[in-house]
């Protein structure tokens, strides 16, 4: 897991974004969630979006889902999937560990996301 910290409008976001673009598409999967506000079902929902899945509709079918998603773009296609969470201080430590459970079950290869954002505390 990774942190980009900084003062408001010191360009956290444009840094992401940048070292995001650098990555190669055949071995990253990139899932940016921009407004992590939408809830651990938004996040999930992007998630299971972004690798080709049409999502759930009930909160723990699709935690799992995006879970065996995630999985499988590391066992079936060879790529790391990176998930980026900006504005990530208006997460709380209880969805950060939601967020951190899917990524990580069973996947040993797999990195937890990588939230940015906020200010230097």
């Amino acid at each position: 897991m990774g942190v980009v910290a900084g003062e408001v409008g010191s360009g956290k976001t444009v840094a992401l974004k940048g070292a995001v673009s650098s990555l190669d598409p055949a071995r990253f999967t990139v899932i940016y969630q921009p407004n992590p506000e939408v809830g651990m079902r938004g996040l999930y929902d992007r998630i299971v979006t972004a690798l080709g899945g049409t999502p759930k509709f009930h909160l723990a079918a699709l935690a799992a889902q995006a879970s065996a998603a995630l999985a499988a773009e590391v066992d079936e296609r060879g790529r790391t999937p990176a998930v980026v969470i900006d504005e990530s201080h208006l997460v709380d430590h209880h969805e950060l560990d939601a967020i951190r459970m899917p990524a990580t079950a069973g996947i040993r290869r797999l990195p937890p996301p990588t939230p940015t954002g906020g200010p230097t505390p």
